[in-house]
């Protein structure tokens, strides 16, 4: 009996070994991006390190991104567009570094796309997010809403995808 055992208990030490270096593999993955929700310290914004909470630091990164994107942006390309979609999804990710690195996104020309990347481009280096505290890279995105009769609202928030 006990050696029918044997076999049974090597594999679950070989399956659970292997489960815990694919989680550990999964976690130093430098290329891994977090979303914002899932790290313990956000990036913090050239002028946001002033706040002591982490809560006002992220309102301070929301803030100011959007901000940059209304000071900006080209909402003139906005107006001319013969579409129906109303909504304009800008992606990037605040790397390891603090550097901004854009990543494809479903714009509606070829004229969004490169004044997306123009302004994304003109994003301070920040100090990076923070996971078990070590420096990651934390997804991000802007929506810019905006109607036929001209208005325009923005929104920054950690990107869902």
């Amino acid at each position: 009996m006990y050696l029918t055992l044997i076999p049974i208990a090597a594999i679950i030490f070989i399956f659970k070994g292997n489960v815990q270096a694919q989680e550990f593999i999964k976690e130093t993955s430098s290329n891994k991006s977090y979303k914002l929700d899932l790290v313990s310290d956000a990036p913090i914004y050239l002028g946001c390190e002033k706040f002591n909470s982490e809560f006002e630091i992220r309102e301070c990164l929301s803030e100011n991104v959007t901000n940059h994107f209304n000071q900006n942006f080209d909402f003139d390309l906005l107006k001319n567009l013969k579409t129906k979609r109303r909504a304009v999804s800008i992606r990037f990710s605040i790397n390891e570094n603090g550097d901004i690195d854009s990543e494809r996104s479903p714009y509606s020309s070829e004229e969004i796309e490169k004044e997306a990347l123009r302004v994304i481009n003109e994003i301070p280096k920040m100090s990076p997010g923070k996971r078990n505290g070590k420096p990651v890279s934390v997804k991000y995105g802007v929506l810019i809403y905006y109607s036929s009769e001209g208005k325009i609202e923005i929104k920054s928030r950690s990107a869902a995808y």
